[in-house]
C-alpha cells in the first residue's frame, strides 16, 4: 500500500494517468484504492504480459471515478465479460495483443468515447448489438478485416475512424451514412481502387481529414477533385509529386517541397500555425535572388520566422508587426528590409549570415530582449547595443576587450548578460558584472582547467554548468568550488561511485547537481551525512539507481527530525545503504553475544529466516519479540524498511538492532568451515565441482556450501548460480543460501541492479551487478561462463585493480578477452595477471600508457588489437630479447613513443599503426613476412626504409600522410595487390 501511495501516486499526470506500465504485475499492487481519491483516473497496465485480465477489471470497479484504460501487450486474448462493470469507461486501449474476435460485451459500455483495437488478430469488424452512442474515435489498423460492414449505423457519433493496413479491397457505402464522420485513415490499403474510394468519399460532407498514406499511388484520378470539403489531406509513402489545386486544403502533408506563394496561402488562415521556416516549401526567386514571396505578410497568427540561406528579404516582412522571433540564418544580404516597425519583436539572431552593413534598424527595436550575432560577419556598435531599452542577452561569437567595454558598467540601472561562444575568451569577459551563469557543454573549445583559474573573478556568477565530455574526480571539483563563494547552483559530471562527505561542506551552493554518465547502472555511494543536508541541496537525476535516494531525500523532508544522528539513520533506513548503517550503529550484542532482557520489536524483511526462526534466534541470545512498538527497548531492522515504520520509530529512545549484526553473530557462532583461511583448499575443490559443468556437481557444490558456509568467492558462485542458471530449483537452491550469507547492502544491490535481460547479453553489460565489494568479479563470471557452456570469449569492463582476484587464473578457458577501460592507471594489476592464461586474441580499448613486456611474450598470444582512445603517449617497452609470438597487432589513436622497439615482433604477418603520430618507420625491415601493413594518418612524410624488401607484403595503406601513390609505383613492389583499399593497376 506505501508503494502505491509513495510512488504510483506521487507521479500521477494532470489528467489522472496512472503509469504501471512494465511492473510484472499479475494484479494491481497493493493500495492501489487510493486512486479512488482522484476526479479523473486513467490506469496504464501496459506490457505486463502475465496480467490476469479478469482479477485487474475486478479491482478497477472499486475505482468508480475510472474513465481510461490502456492494457496494450498484455497478452490479452479473449476480452473478459466483466469489463461491462467498468461503466463510465470512455476510454480503452487493447492494441498490440493476441485477440481474435471482439466480444458484444463492448456494447453494455455507454460512456465509451475512444477504442483501440489496432495489431491484434482481428478478422472481421466489430458487431455491436447495441448503438455504440458515444463512440467518437475508432482505431482498427493493423488488422486483417479486407471489408467494412455494410451497416454503420451502430456508430452514429463516429468522428476518427483508422483502418490503416487492413487490407480493404472496398469501402461500404455506409460510410456515407455516418453524420458526423471528420476523420478517415486508409493507410496501407494498397488494393483499394482510389477512383472508387474517391468517388464514395464525396458522398461523406462531413469529412475533413483524409489519409491515405503509402496506398500505391503514383497518379491521382480526377475523382480526387470530387472532395471539395477537405481541409487536410495526407499522401507521403506514394508516388505523388503534386496535387491539384483545392481551395478548402489548408493542410498538406507531402514527400514534396510545395510552391511557397501556395503554402503561405493555405496556412495563413490557420491559428495552430505559429512558426514559420521554409523546410516545407520550395526555393522560391525573384530577380534571380532567392528570397520569399511578398504575401508572407499575410501568415497573421505566426509569431516564429526562421530565414535560411536567402539572398534577399522582400520589403513586406516589415508587416510581420506580431512577430516576436526572428532567426537569419547562413543568409547573404546586400541589405535586409527596415523592421524597426516589429514593435513585439523579442529575439533576432543572426547565425552564419553576412550584410554589407549592419541593420540600422536593430537599434530601434524597442522590445527586444535577446540579440544573437554567432558566426556573422555583422559587427554592430556595441555601445548603442548596450543602450537599447529591453535588451537582457547578448550573444556573439566574439569579441574585443575594448568591445566589453560597455557592458561593464550598468545601463540605466541595469546590466546586460553577454555570452561569448568562441575560445579563447578576452580577459575583460571575467570582468562582466552580467555573468550569472556559465554552461562549458556550449563552450568545447575552452580548456577547462585553464578557464576555471579566471571564471572565479565573474563577481555575480551563480550558476556553473560543467562539461559532460570532460568529467573530473570530485576531489578536482571540490578545491575549484572552495574559491567560488558567490556560486549558489553547480552541476558536476561525474564517474565515481563514491561520494564524499565533504561535497556537503559546501554551504555556500544552494544546489549541487550530479549527473553519472549515460550507461550507469550501478548505485552510487552517497554519505549519511548527506541526511544533514539542507532540503533540495543535492539534486540527483530521476533513474532507477537513485530512486531509494530520491524518495529519502523527499521523506526526510517530511519527518521534522533535528538530531543529525537521527537524521542520518533515518536516511540510511529510506535510502537503504546497510552497510553504511552498520558502520554508523554499534552492535548491540555484549561481547558474549548476548542482549539480555531486550524486548525486540521487528521490522522489515529477515532473511536468516522466517519470523518464528528469527524470534526463536533472538530469544537464544537473551532477548524476546514484542508485537507492540510501545513495549520495546531495541528494533529490528531488516530489509526494505517501510517509510511509515521508519516515521514511527525514528523518534522513539530505542536501540537498533540491523539484520547483519545477527547474522554476523550467528555465522561467527556456526564457525563454518569454508570460511575459514586455512581451508582454501576447500573453496578450491568447489570450483573444480563447478567446472564439470555436470548437474549433479552443482547439487554437491550447494550441499558443501549448506554446511560448509560461502566466503567471498562461494558467495559469487551462488549469486550468479542464483541468477543465471536454467535449472530453477538449482537457482531457487542458490538464492536460499546466498540470501543466508550476504549482507543486507549486497542484497540490495543485486536486488536493484539485476535486469532479466541480462541473461541473454554479454557480461561487459551488466558489470553494475558483480562489480561490487563484497563480490569476487571472475568468480561471478566464472559461473556465468559455465553456465553459458565456457564460452571462450571475456568481455571486460573497466576492472579497477583492486577488484581483480586470483579466481582469473580459474578462467583458464578463455581464448579471446576483451578489455574496455575509459581511465588511466588503473590496468596494471589486471595486466599482470592475465599473463598465466592461454590467450589467442587480446583487445584493449582504453588510454593506455604502455603494455607489459610479459604479455608481449605471452606464448599463445598471436593477436593484440589496441585502441588508445587519443592517449598522449603509449611507450613501447624494450623487447630486443623478448621472443614475441604475435602474428597480428593494431595499435591506433595515441601517440606511440618508441615505435623502433616493434622491431623484436619478426613473426607479424599484419600490422596496423594508424593515427599513431609516426614521422618514420623504418623498423618494418625485420618483418619480413608481412602482408598488410596500415600506416594510415600519420606524419610519415617518406615511405619507410626497407620496405621494398618485404616480399610477402599484399596489402598497404598509406593515406593520412605525407606520401603519394606514386611513391608507392616507384618501389615496385611485385607483391602488392591492394594499395589504400584499392586494387592496384599496375601501368
Amino acid at each position: 500500500m506505501e508503494y502505491f501511495e509513495n510512488h504510483v501516486m506521487k507521479d500521477v499526470r494532470e489528467d489522472g494517468r496512472i503509469n504501471l506500465q512494465r511492473k510484472r504485475l499479475v494484479k494491481l499492487p497493493p493500495g492501489y484504492q487510493a486512486a479512488a481519491r482522484l476526479p479523473y483516473v486513467h490506469f496504464d497496465l501496459s506490457y505486463n504480459d502475465a496480467l490476469s485480465h479478469s482479477t485487474v477489471i475486478d479491482e478497477l470497479t472499486a475505482i468508480p471515478q475510472l474513465q481510461g484504460l490502456t492494457m496494450i501487450q498484455t497478452a490479452l486474448k479473449e476480452l473478459p465479460d466483466n469489463i461491462a462493470r467498468l461503466q463510465n469507461l470512455a476510454i480503452l486501449d487493447i492494441s498490440e495483443n493476441k485477440l481474435s474476435g471482439c466480444p458484444d460485451v463492448l456494447a453494455a459500455l455507454k460512456q465509451l468515447r475512444v477504442l483501440h483495437l489496432e495489431k491484434n488478430k482481428l478478422t472481421a469488424f466489430p458487431v455491436f448489438s447495441q448503438p455504440m452512442e458515444k463512440l467518437e474515435a475508432l482505431y482498427i489498423g493493423n488488422n486483417t478485416l479486407c471489408s467494412l460492414p455494410q451497416n454503420l449505423s451502430v456508430l452514429p457519433s463516429l468522428k476518427i475512424l483508422d483502418v490503416s493496413n487492413v487490407h480493404l479491397i472496398g469501402l461500404p457505402q455506409a460510410l456515407t451514412t455516418l453524420p458526423h464522420l471528420e476523420t478517415l485513415v486508409l493507410d496501407g490499403n494498397t488494393a483499394l481502387h482510389m477512383d472508387e474510394v474517391f468517388q464514395l468519399l464525396a458522398g461523406c460532407k462531413t469529412l475533413k481529414r483524409l489519409s491515405i498514406r503509402n496506398c500505391g499511388i503514383t497518379k491521382l484520378p480526377d475523382s480526387f477533385k470530387l472532395l471539395q470539403q477537405l481541409v487536410a489531406i495526407d499522401v507521403r509513402g506514394n508516388g505523388l509529386t503534386s496535387l491539384p489545386e483545392m481551395p478548402n486544403i489548408t493542410e498538406i502533408e507531402c514527400d514534396w517541397r510545395l510552391p511557397a506563394p501556395f503554402y503561405i496561402n493555405m496556412i495563413k488562415d490557420r491559428p495552430d500555425i505559429t512558426s514559420f521556416s521554409q523546410s516545407k516549401i520550395e526555393r522560391y526567386y525573384n530577380n534571380r535572388k532567392e528570397t520569399l514571396p511578398d504575401n508572407i505578410a499575410a501568415l497573421q497568427y505566426v509569431t516564429s520566422f526562421t530565414f535560411s540561406e536567402l539572398e534577399e528579404l522582400p520589403a513586406a516582412t516589415a508587416g510581420l508587426t506580431q512577430a516576436k522571433d526572428i532567426f537569419f540564418y547562413n543568409g547573404n544580404y546586400h541589405t535586409l528590409p527596415d523592421l524597426s516597425g516589429l514593435m513585439n519583436l523579442e529575439k533576432l539572431s543572426f547565425v552564419g549570415t553576412r550584410v554589407a552593413v549592419f541593420p540600422e534598424f536593430v537599434y530601434q527595436l524597442p522590445a527586444l530582449k535577446c540579440l544573437v550575432l554567432a558566426d556573422s560577419n555583422v559587427r554592430p556598435d556595441y555601445e548603442r547595443i548596450s543602450g537599447m531599452p529591453a535588451l537582457e542577452t547578448l550573444t556573439a561569437t566574439r569579441m574585443t576587450d575594448e568591445e566589453l567595454q560597455p557592458f561593464l558598467q550598468p545601463v540605466n540601472g541595469r546590466y546586460i548578460n553577454v555570452a561569448l561562444i568562441a575560445a579563447p575568451l578576452p580577459a575583460a569577459f571575467y570582468d562582466l558584472p552580467c555573468v550569472e551563469s556559465f554552461d562549458f557543454n556550449s563552450r568545447d573549445q575552452l580548456n577547462l582547467d585553464e578557464t576555471m583559474l579566471h571564471l572565479k573573478r565573474l563577481p555575480h556568477l551563480k550558476k556553473l554548468v560543467f562539461r559532460s565530455s570532460d568529467r573530473r574526480s570530485f576531489a578536482t571539483y571540490i578545491n575549484w568550488l572552495k574559491e567560488m563563494t558567490v556560486l549558489r547552483d553547480v552541476t558536476l559530471y561525474v564517474d565515481e561511485q563514491q561520494v564524499p562527505a565533504s561535497l556537503a561542506e559546501l554551504t555556500h551552493l544552494d544546489k549541487i547537481r550530479l549527473e553519472w554518465s549515460e550507461g550507469q547502472t550501478a548505485v552510487p555511494d552517497l554519505p549519511l551525512t548527506f541526511g544533514n543536508t539542507p532540503a533540495g541541496q543535492i539534486v540527483l537525476e530521476k533513474k532507477s539507481y537513485t530512486a531509494a535516494y530520491l524518495h529519502a531525500f523527499e521523506q526526510l523532508s517530511l519527518l521534522n527530525l533535528e538530531e543529525p544522528l537521527l537524521r542520518m539513520i533515518a536516511f540510511g533506513l529510506l535510502a537503504r545503504r546497510y552497510d553504511a548503517l552498520k558502520e554508523l550503529l554499534p552492535g548491540p550484542f555484549d561481547a558474549a553475544g548476548q542482549l539480555p532482557d531486550a524486548r525486540v520489536y521487528i521490522t522489515g524483511q529477515s532473511t536468516i529466516g522466517s519470523r518464528k526462526e528469527l524470534a526463536a534466534i533472538l530469544e537464544a541470545r537473551g532477548a524476546r519479540v514484542v508485537k507492540e512498538l510501545e513495549e520495546a527497548t531495541h528494533v529490528y531492522l531488516g530489509l526494505d524498511v517501510t517509510t511509515n515504520a521508519v516515521k514511527q520509530i525514528i523518534h522513539l529512545d530505542l536501540g537498533f538492532i540491523l539484520e547483519d549484526h545477527l547474522k554476523q553473530l550467528e555465522i561467527k557462532d556456526l564457525a563454518p568451515f569454508l570460511m575459514q583461511e586455512e581451508n582454501k583448499e576447500l573453496t578450491a575443490q568447489v570450483t573444480r565441482l563447478l567446472k564439470t559443468k555436470e548437474e549433479n556437481d552443482m547439487w554437491l557444490l550447494l550441499e558443501m556450501v549448506r554446511g560448509g558456509g560461502a566466503n567471498k568467492k562461494l558467495l559469487s558462485y551462488l549469486v550468479a548460480i542464483h541468477l543465471f542458471h536454467s535449472n530453477k530449483e538449482i537457482a531457487l537452491q542458490a538464492k536460499i543460501l546466498f540470501r543466508q550469507y550476504a549482507s543486507a547492502a549486497l542484497q540490495h544491490h543485486i536486488r536493484i541492479t539485476w535486469k532479466d535481460e541480462y541473461t541473454h547479453k554479454k557480461e561487459d553489460a551488466y558489470s553494475s551487478v558483480y562489480l561490487h565489494p563484497e563480490l569476487d568479479v571472475f568468480a561471478f563470471l566464472l559461473v556465468v561462463k559455465i553456465i553459458k557452456n565456457g564460452i571462450p570469449f571475456l568481455y571486460l569492463p573497466h576492472i579497477p585493480d583492486h577488484a581483480v582476484t586470483d579466481s582469473l587464473k580459474d578462467l583458464d578457458f578463455i581464448r579471446v578477452l576483451y578489455i574496455d577501460s575509459p581511465r588511466n592507471g588503473e590496468l596494471s594489476r589486471l595486466l599482470n595477471s592475465i599473463q598465466d592464461m592461454e590467450l589467442d586474441q587480446l583487445k584493449i580499448t582504453a588510454p593506455l600508457a604502455t603494455l607489459p613486456v610479459a604479455v608481449w611474450t605471452m606464448p599463445t598470444l598471436t593477436n593484440i588489437s589496441l585502441d588508445l582512445k587519443e592517449v598522449s603517449g603509449f611507450t613501447v617497452p624494450v623487447l630486443d630479447n623478448a621472443d614475441v609470438p604475435v602474428l597480428h597487432l593494431t595499435i591506433t589513436k595515441g601517440k606511440i613513443l618508441h615505435p623502433e622497439r616493434l622491431a623484436a615482433c619478426r613473426q607479424l604477418i599484419s600490422l596496423t599503426l594508424s593515427d599513431g603520430g609516426l614521422e618514420t618507420a623504418d623498423f618494418l625491415t625485420t618483418m619480413c613476412k608481412l602482408d598488410k601493413l596500415d600506416l594510415e594518418n600519420n606524419k610519415l612524410t617518406t615511405l619507410p626504409e626497407g620496405l621494398s624488401q618485404l616480399k610477402e607484403l599484399r596489402e598497404l595503406t598509406i593515406t593520412g600522410n605525407e606520401i603519394t601513390e606514386s611513391d608507392v609505383d616507384a618501389l615496385i613492389l611485385k607483391g602488392l595487390i591492394y594499395l589504400n583499399h584499392k586494387y592496384l593497376k599496375r601501368k
